[in-house]
């Protein structure tokens, strides 16, 4: 299979990865992130198997994992901080979507769906 094919992670994500990320490696997958390069442009980016980089994005305790995800998040603040300005403003939008992203952080808090 390529690299870009569609599979589920699940299949892709079994044996262990050749590759061990360095704190460079680490670094650049959170800025990546941030900057909403996908898996496949950031493994292209480092140089390094695709498949690899999603082993390690299956293990919710990697340093991959989390250094991905953490750049992801903080790549989401700007426009967060630009929705919640708007939902305080009475924007209906804003508001609807500042609600559900609220419904969500419950959710999450909870373990549940509420």
């Amino acid at each position: 299979m390529s690299d870009g094919a569609l599979i589920p992670v699940a299949i892709e994500a079994t044996g262990e990865p050749s590759w061990t990320p360095t704190p460079d490696d680490l670094a650049n997958i959170r800025k990546l992130s941030q900057l909403r390069y996908t898996v496949s442009e950031i493994a292209l980016a480092l140089d390094i198997p695709a498949a690899d980089l999603r082993r390690h994005l299956a293990v919710t305790t990697s340093p991959v994992y989390q250094a991905y995800h953490a750049g992801r998040i903080e790549g989401e603040i700007p426009y967060r901080q630009r929705v919640m300005t708007a939902a305080a403003r009475g924007e209906e939008w804003a508001v609807r979507l500042a609600e559900s992203w609220g419904a969500k952080q419950l959710e999450d808090e909870l373990g549940c769906h509420v």
